[in-house]
């Protein structure tokens, strides 16, 4: 665990007068779910991806990230070594601006491979929505375009997941809602299925945002920036 400092789930809204009461602070855990998810935002949230993944009882890890974050995720893939954490995957086949395609094939390839008990989600946007789809059709079966629209998945994602976002793009970390594209234009799942049990959000450090930057404005645009995340992001 780290010694920097992060806050967690209703902790975000210390200081804010609305919810300074007991009250407000239940009625604030029971809207967003805390019970059930896990927001950590700030310093050395990072670090925490071990004790958060022997909090879901998780000893082995699917790691999806975007395909140019070498660096970051010999980052993440050090924490977990250090705590003795397999990483059993390391998959960079997603691509920006999810497809059905795209999505349809991580979840099979999330079904096919050696046993895991965590997906940790490493990127954008694009990765996060991959994910938060992919480990609730592995459950579910059938394609991502068979549930387009408002709460259609039926079971539980099969695994848990936790997202680690290095953009300040879309929120995705934080929502539940996933975007995919089809040949008609893009289509967006709304699930509370698919919303990530655990969030975590850092900020990385410079030698690592330099590498990134060049991939991340070329690839997201000068909005994307890997030091700013939305205040909701874990």
């Amino acid at each position: 665990m780290s010694d920097e400092s992060y806050i967690v789930n209703e902790e975000l809204l210390d200081g804010c007068e609305p919810f300074d009461t007991e009250e407000a602070r239940a009625e604030l855990r029971q809207f967003f779910k805390f019970d059930e998810r896990r927001i950590l935002f700030g310093h050395g949230a990072l670090q925490a991806l071990p004790d958060e993944c022997e909090r879901l009882g998780a000893r082995r890890v699917y790691l999806v990230r975007d395909p140019a974050l070498d660096d970051l995720s010999q980052h993440v893939e050090g924490e977990l070594a250090d705590a003795q954490i397999g990483v059993v995957a390391i998959d960079t086949a997603v691509v920006a601006n999810p497809t059905v395609e795209g999505v349809d094939a991580l979840a099979a390839r999330l079904s096919s491979a050696p046993s895991f008990d965590v997906v940790v989600a490493l990127g954008g946007g694009s990765t996060m929505d991959s994910c938060k789809v992919a480990v609730t059709l592995a459950a579910n079966g059938g394609s991502a375009s068979d549930y387009f629209g408002f709460d259609q998945f039926e079971k539980a994602a099969s695994w848990p997941l936790i997202c680690l976002p290095t953009t300040a793009g879309t929120g995705a970390e934080a929502s539940r809602v996933s975007v995919v594209a089809t040949d008609q234009g893009k289509q967006a799942i709304y699930d509370d299925h698919i919303l990530p049990g655990t969030r975590l959000a850092t900020r990385w450090s410079a030698r690592h945002r330099r590498r990134a930057m060049p991939w991340l404005m070329q690839s997201r645009g000068p909005r994307c920036r890997p030091d700013c995340h939305t205040s909701s992001a874990l």
